[in-house]
């Protein structure tokens, strides 16, 4: 065992790291599939990670910088309880990025894995996502994909087909700047991040099609800032970015449904402000919906900026609303204000804003400032991605809007990040340990 901590390459067997690698290879595509089994197979991986913490607690400055970002919004949740009133159903989906990620972050993080693992996972997560879209609307008429067999929600679903295509670009940059380039992996990638956002054409999901150019300009920034010159001069590089974007520019112009969503999108939202606001909502539109939610919210937060109306007390502030005719009886279904930062304002005042804002920026810079060398872009920018993405598809849905989405983010978030945390406690240096690096 290394002086500062860690855990030495050779305390880990090689039966266990191939199960690591193995649970990276089958989880994510498998989550695409039944959210149900990847949720499991990452409360098998937590519980792996459990035995590691008892095998070494020892947690280092990467450890600590990444479970503080992950520990913002569920400590932010506790500490707006204990003031306005308990429901512990509200720290259920936020624990998971403290509690089932943080623990598979661990478990990552120090039995490592490879490059090629989690590359080829995500682009077979991302195919996965299209075969079960294709299926969806040529087999069973589908004007909505919502994951195979309803087992998702159609939002969520086409969010993280959009993400893992975009994550599927990342290998593809990854190799195009690599000294020792695998044509299989440039390709496999390309067409996988295709699959992904040609998956999530077919949801018809109007928030992830917001957040595309958004994650291509974050994935820019990044290149510019580990590549520099590199990337000026790379006619590959602007091709590869541009066809990718051009890509889903145009399948969505041949896509007669999101078309119509989003001329549908357009009216509503010019609805909204020619009617009168005064009388009850006389269009129940997901998006007129949505625009008086966030209103509603807006005034809660307006007569609490430091508590909110409470998140214990959100479910008896949304009947009332629905009572008082201020918001249409669709809004009881919904377990927030469909956009996280005016969710967290409404229910838990500025403290819980200030800690999803925080979160972002933490979880942001953890990725930003670990990038040392090829392998480990690739992982960071996906973690960029992540943060980027969901940050993005939470302005119009929710961080935790639902059980398949959460674990998701959870997850990806957790493998780029032990990722970086492995190569980073094997890089050469000071308290470094330069064993293993072909595993990483």
């Amino acid at each position: 065992m290394i002086a500062s901590g860690r855990v030495s390459g050779a305390a880990y067997g090689v039966t266990e790291r191939q199960l690591v690698e193995l649970f990276v290879f089958c989880v994510v595509p498998l989550h695409m599939l039944f959210p149900r089994v990847g949720g499991w197979l990452m409360v098998l991986a937590a519980l792996a990670g459990v035995r590691l913490l008892v095998r070494e607690p020892f947690l280092n400055a990467t450890d600590r910088a990444y479970l503080l970002a992950c520990a913002a919004i569920p400590v932010a949740y506790a500490v707006n309880m204990s003031l306005t009133g308990w429901d512990l159903a509200w720290l259920h989906r936020p624990a998971h990025l403290l509690v089932t990620g943080g623990l598979i972050y661990v478990l990552i993080g120090r039995v490592g894995i490879r490059y090629t693992t989690l590359f080829w996972s995500i682009v077979l997560g991302a195919f996965t996502t299209l075969a079960i879209a294709l299926f969806d609307v040529l087999v069973m008429g589908s004007v909505r994909v919502s994951g195979l067999g309803q087992r998702w929600n159609a939002v969520p679903f086409g969010n993280f087909a959009l993400l893992l295509g975009c994550m599927a670009l990342a290998g593809c940059i990854s190799e195009l700047f690599s000294s020792r380039r695998d044509v299989s992996r440039l390709f496999g990638g390309l067409l996988a991040s295709f699959a992904g956002v040609g998956a999530s054409i077919l949801t018809a999901t109007r928030g992830a099609w917001l957040a595309f150019p958004v994650v291509l300009l974050a994935t820019l920034i990044l290149s510019l800032y580990v590549y520099r010159w590199r990337v000026v001069a790379s006619r590959s590089f602007l091709a590869l970015l541009a066809l990718t974007f051009i890509g889903g520019a145009v399948a969505l112009q041949f896509s007669d449904n999101a078309q119509g969503r989003i001329v549908a999108a357009v009216e509503q939202v010019e609805a909204w402000f020619d009617e009168d606001r005064e009388g009850p909502v006389p269009i129940d539109s997901s998006t007129q919906l949505r625009l008086d939610m966030w209103r509603w919210g807006i005034e809660q937060f307006s007569r609490n900026p430091w508590t909110g109306i409470g998140l214990a007390n959100y479910d008896e502030a949304r009947e009332e609303a629905v009572q008082s005719g201020r918001l249409p009886p669709s809004f009881r279904g919904l377990a927030g204000l469909h956009n996280e930062l005016i969710t967290a304002l409404a229910l838990g005042g500025l403290p819980v804003g200030f800690a999803v804002v925080l979160f972002w920026i933490l979880a942001g810079r953890f990725f930003v400032t670990r990038v040392c060398d090829e392998r480990s872009f690739f992982f960071a920018l996906c973690g960029v991605m992540v943060v980027v993405g969901t940050a993005m598809f939470s302005m119009t849905e929710g961080l935790f809007g639902t059980s398949a989405g959460t674990k998701a983010f959870a997850l990806l978030l957790a493998l780029s990040a032990g990722a970086l945390r492995y190569r980073e406690s094997r890089a050469p240096g000071p308290g470094g340990d330069a064993t293993d690096l072909r595993h990483a």
